[in-house]
């Protein structure tokens, strides 16, 4: 019994160490070196703000789409200084909508 016990506690710990991370909405305000994902729920949205980057590095991806529907609007920087992509849809997603910059603004870059 005692084996039984371990095994499923065991069994528990690693589903929970191995979990991904889940992807949702983001709203960057301020400076960020995060990547950020609009994961596969439909109808995410992600936005950097003017005057704001999202800079990472190596060989992150700075947005990656996988999910259908999903809107990424940029008002500010976003980034790759290494060899990683500025956005990414690995998987075909459908009806994505990328916005860089408005009428209104035209600071606003996507960079690698």
């Amino acid at each position: 019994m005692t084996f039984l016990r371990f095994s499923a506690a065991v069994i528990t710990a690693l589903m929970l160490i191995s979990r991904p991370a889940s992807a949702a909405n983001f709203s960057i305000t301020s400076n960020s070196t995060t990547a950020q994902t609009l994961g596969t729920g439909a109808g995410q949205t992600g936005s950097v703000s003017s005057e704001v980057s999202l800079t990472v590095s190596s060989t992150a991806i700075a947005v990656t789409i996988s999910g259908n529907n999903a809107t990424l609007t940029n008002d500010g920087t976003i980034s790759q200084t290494g060899t990683g992509r500025v956005i990414r849809d690995n998987i075909g997603v459908t009806n994505s909508v990328t916005n860089n910059g408005s009428g209104a603004n035209f600071a606003a870059h996507m960079r690698t």
